[in-house]
């Protein structure tokens, strides 16, 4: 999930949310070789909304606030480095691409479609002995 300050409505500061999950599909190749490619596909359901923000533990939603159920698909690729046989870092760039958005006076549909980066620590059996 995510959420991004600086929505002020009718008086009120909101926090923009967007969640999601659901299934991964992942792919790394050759996974005996210390440094190697990897791939997914993210495909899920999840919510975009403005909360009303009183504090930065404290969001309610109200009936009356905007929410919406969205499909998102997250392809990325990166590098994955082995660091132990049970632990494993990759570096990955994707793209995001949400639907369902019907946009809302601050932000269009296109802005939630977006770049994306991370930096991933994996841990269990990788299904390769030495």
């Amino acid at each position: 999930g995510e959420a991004y300050d600086g929505f002020r409505r009718d008086e009120r500061d909101y926090v923009f949310t967007l969640g999601h999950g659901g299934l991964v599909l992942g792919y790394s190749y050759p996974t005996k070789k210390a440094l190697h490619l990897t791939g997914s596909l993210k495909v899920g359901a999840g919510a975009v909304g403005l909360a009303r923000r009183y504090n930065d533990w404290d969001w309610e939603l109200d009936e009356d606030d905007f929410n919406d159920a969205v499909l998102v698909v997250l392809p990325e690729v990166g590098a994955e480095l082995n660091l132990t046989h049970w632990m494993r870092i990759s570096a990955t760039a994707g793209y995001r691409f949400v639907d369902g958005f019907r946009g809302i006076t601050e932000l269009s549909k296109k802005d939630l479609n977006a770049p994306v980066f991370g930096l991933n620590l994996r841990f269990g059996w990788f299904g390769h002995g030495k």
